[in-house]
């Protein structure tokens, strides 16, 4: 079937057409598979390709992977499973695998726990988005559950150091690794949920799947789902997930990056503090401006009375007492705007506590707004007694004294006898009421 019907004993096969034959024959036969098997005689190149062999109890086969396929360090010894497919090398006519993918034994194993696992708890709701909790908005204390000796903790402080020193940091340590390690974590993370912390944060640096495989164990799993504290995860490299991140409330790619999620919160409280200077400006702006509506009304009504000379005397007052008033608002605005600025070039320069930052300024404007009330109600005060005064003077308050004042006709003030004539209609005006009479004689 797959050699020229012309061979014959004229017309023979060459070793290379037959070699060239067989290889075809292979890999229509076996295109691609997967093999296990231990890795011997094992040799690299010096243009980087892999050589070795796979071989179990009973047999072994050559195997070949090219340097751009390599994505697993190989050793004598190890167990490994490939992928590839059959070929044949024609110079020396055998037979090998040439290997497109390599996986460890042991990792293909690991990998089908995690997912069963993953699967299992998933089911059961550990990685339901609404049992999570939300990490503060301010941290100001954080326990870190990690090896003592491990760099992953040296990253973190530094971090926290140079981001956000304040931050109140307890150190549980723990052994991350080896056959101890989940024991020893669900104890730390007992002790430090217990201990009233604002957050947790879990963390190693990276490492095999066989050394963050304590991350994937079933009982730790439903412990941090039950923390009452909530828990940050950083565990390993970028590409590592554990069981352990899925269950966390949240998950940070590496240690450093949970150190800056939790130094962040200094920055939020910097720009919270701008945003509350900006709105006691607001503030103090508009009860600038409720003040002065209400001197405009009451300006208003001072101008409907008489006599205007009087009058106009006193809308002057009035405009300056708005005046000195507002000068004195400003005066406490800038002032307070001052200490604001005061306030918060001490918190960029030594980094305060923000709560207290916050109660200080909570009670300056506490403070300030009993100082503006005070004012006011001292200059309205002020203004009753200088409306009452320009009452006294009004020609009404004469009329109750029993005086009266005659006009004539048109209205004309009468203060001599000689603006009138006999029979002429003059008016009386009293304290309540107006009198009409007519001239019988005059009597100048």
């Amino acid at each position: 079937m797959y050699i020229n019907s012309g061979n014959n004993v004229q017309n023979p096969l060459t070793p290379s057409e037959l070699n060239q034959t067989l290889a075809s024959l292979l890999k229509s036969a076996l295109n691609s598979f997967w093999l296990s098997g231990e890795v011997t005689d094992y040799f690299r190149s010096r243009a980087g390709h892999h050589y070795f062999s796979l071989k179990d109890p009973n047999a072994s086969i050559r195997c070949v992977m090219f340097k751009q396929q390599n994505n697993l360090s190989i050793e004598s010894g190890q167990q490994i499973v490939v992928f590839g497919y059959l070929s044949m090398y024609a110079p020396r006519g055998t037979v090998q695998i040439n290997v497109l993918k390599v996986l460890d034994a042991g990792s293909g194993r690991l990998q089908q726990q995690f997912h069963q696992l993953k699967q299992k708890l998933e089911a059961a709701g550990l990685f339901d988005a609404a049992r999570k909790q939300k990490l503060p908005a301010i941290i100001d204390d954080v326990a870190i559950i990690t090896s003592p000796e491990g760099a992953a903790l040296r990253d973190i402080l530094e971090v926290i150091q140079r981001k956000n020193p304040l931050l109140n940091v307890t150190l549980y340590p723990t052994a991350v690794q080896g056959h101890t390690a989940v024991r020893s974590i669900i104890r730390a993370l007992t002790e430090a949920d217990q201990s009233n912390h604002q957050t947790i944060l879990l963390t190693r640096g990276g490492g095999s799947e066989e050394d963050l495989w304590c991350f994937n164990d079933e009982q730790l799993a439903h412990i941090i789902a039950d923390l009452k504290t909530p828990l940050l995860t950083a565990i390993g490299h970028e590409r590592d997930v554990s069981i352990a991140d899925l269950c966390a409330d949240e998950m940070a790619i590496t240690p450093t990056a949970a150190a800056e999620r939790l130094s962040g919160q200094f920055s939020d409280n910097k720009h919270n503090l701008e945003n509350q200077s900006s709105y006691l400006d607001l503030l103090m702006q508009n009860n600038v401006r409720k003040n002065q509506q209400q001197l405009d009304g009451l300006t208003y009504r001072l101008e409907k009375q008489h006599p205007k000379t009087r009058l106009s005397q006193q809308h002057h007052q009035v405009n300056h007492l708005s005046h000195v008033l507002n000068r004195r608002l400003q005066y406490k605005f800038e002032y307070a705007k001052t200490g604001l600025l005061q306030v918060h070039n001490q918190l960029s320069a030594r980094q305060p506590e923000i709560r207290t930052l916050q109660q200080t300024i909570h009670h300056s404007r506490q403070g300030l707004n009993q100082l503006i009330r005070s004012r006011y109600q001292q200059d309205q005060n002020a203004l009753k007694q200088l409306i009452s005064r320009l009452s006294s003077l009004s020609p009404l308050s004469v009329l109750t004294r029993g005086y009266s004042y005659t006009t004539d006709e048109n209205g004309r003030v009468i203060t001599d006898s000689r603006q009138v004539k006999n029979q002429e209609i003059i008016a009386t005006q009293l304290k309540s009421g107006k009198i009409l009479s007519k001239i019988v004689e005059r009597i100048d």
